[in-house]
């Protein structure tokens, strides 16, 4: 069902692809080999060290500034947090962010 999906996107080609896994890389890419367009793929053993977990609700964002326009993001890490409540808060001034038109890193113009 995800294949399918992704083979319908029009933009796959520019694509970039975080999987989390503890496996070795190669099993991986063996794995994932329909969905990874040509090597524009990373593996990560934890979901903080992934791209969405270094640009949280800017992942797409953040990454279409570092590699369209050659201009990186600074990192906003994923909060370490102890429970869901400072989580959500924290999230929260995201998404605040977003409704007010403004968010963290410099907007494509």
């Amino acid at each position: 069902m995800m294949l399918r999906v992704w083979n319908e996107n029009t933009a796959r080609d520019l694509a970039r692809i975080d999987i989390i896994d503890t496996k070795p890389k190669q099993e991986i890419k063996t794995t994932w080999e329909d969905f990874i367009i040509r090597y524009n793929f990373s593996t990560q053993k934890k979901f903080l060290d992934s791209y969405l977990g270094i640009h949280p609700r800017r992942s797409c964002d953040a990454y279409a500034m570092a590699s369209l326009q050659q201009a990186p993001w600074q990192e906003n890490n994923f909060l370490s947090v102890t429970n869901l409540d400072e989580l959500q808060n924290w999230v929260l001034q995201l998404v605040d962010e977003e409704i007010a038109g403004s968010r963290s890193g410099k907007p494509c113009k």
